[in-house]
């Protein structure tokens, strides 16, 4: 893939806390969020991308305990705007018996 630039972002190797739940970042913004971790950094970088790819195996049929963290704690992006438009691929590959990998796409 010539001239495509891409980076790695490995959640096992992120800071970032549980989502409390307060829901502060409804309310009065996630800037006023009292988890202090990484996740702005992440935010944006996913803003600055063309195309953001999602990929976890699946434990228990559901995704990883650290996907389902990175989506609670990013749980206000979903009401907010600016990620509309935005192309996004979740890839999953179920448990290892049926080596079965499918992907769904939506517009973000």
């Amino acid at each position: 893939m010539g001239g495509v630039e891409f980076e790695y972002l490995m959640l096992k190797d992120e800071i970032f806390s549980q989502c409390r739940g307060c829901l502060v970042c409804f309310s009065e913004g996630e800037d006023h969020c009292p988890c202090k971790d990484e996740t702005p950094i992440i935010e944006q970088k996913m803003h600055a991308a063309d195309g953001v790819i999602f990929a976890t195996p699946v434990y228990g049929m559901n995704v990883s305990a650290l996907m389902k963290t990175f989506i609670d704690r990013f749980s206000y992006i979903f009401h907010r705007p600016r990620f509309f438009y935005k192309k996004f691929l979740f890839s999953l590959l179920p448990e290892l018996l049926s080596l079965r990998r499918f992907s769904i796409t939506w517009n973000w």
